[in-house]
């Protein structure tokens, strides 16, 4: 007789480094390196990028997040326990994300930046820019959820959000199609 475990197998919750160009550093357990493909980011963990350079972050989930020159990613929570669930910030910068693989209805992807979250729950490409107190909401694919401390709004394929972040509200915002 054979015994086999049947429990559910889980993937592992942790990000990694997929692609490297020109200078990146991660901030992991208080230490700087350099980042290199394969590298294992997990939870509080921070991603930099220099002039010239850009480097893709991946989560368990398949979920993506590319950072151009001059951008800030940190790693806010990763949960696969009862549901898929990935929480970045997005501290300075340009990041695009693409998720994936969020077919569970309890999954969700969520980005933060400056007190606002995205949050994506299906399959969804948006990129976020902080410049100067601004930012900028571009969906590319499906819809997200942009949320404040009061209110909620959703920004469809197409449409890019523009804010005045300062005060974390959706306050002063314009909607372009």
């Amino acid at each position: 007789f054979i015994s086999l475990d049947t429990s559910v197998v889980r993937a592992a919750t942790f990000s990694s480094i997929d692609s490297v160009a020109g200078s990146v550093a991660i901030h992991i357990d208080g230490i700087f390196m350099p980042a290199f493909n394969g590298l294992k980011a997990d939870e509080n963990d921070k991603v930099f990028t220099s002039d010239n350079s850009e480097v893709v972050v991946k989560s368990f989930d398949d979920s993506v997040n590319r950072l151009s020159s001059n951008s800030i990613l940190e790693i806010n929570e990763l949960d696969d326990q009862s549901r898929s669930y990935v929480e970045v910030s997005v501290l300075d910068g340009t990041v695009w994300s693409k998720v994936i693989s969020l077919n569970d209805v309890k999954s969700s992807f969520v980005m933060d930046f400056n007190g606002l979250k995205v949050e994506a729950d299906g399959n969804a490409a948006f990129n976020i820019e902080i410049d100067k107190g601004k930012a900028e909401v571009e969906v590319v694919t499906s819809a997200v959820d942009i949320e404040s401390s009061v209110e909620k709004e959703k920004v469809v394929k197409g449409e890019k959000l523009v804010l005045d972040v300062k005060n974390s509200e959706l306050g002063n915002e314009k909607k372009i199609r």
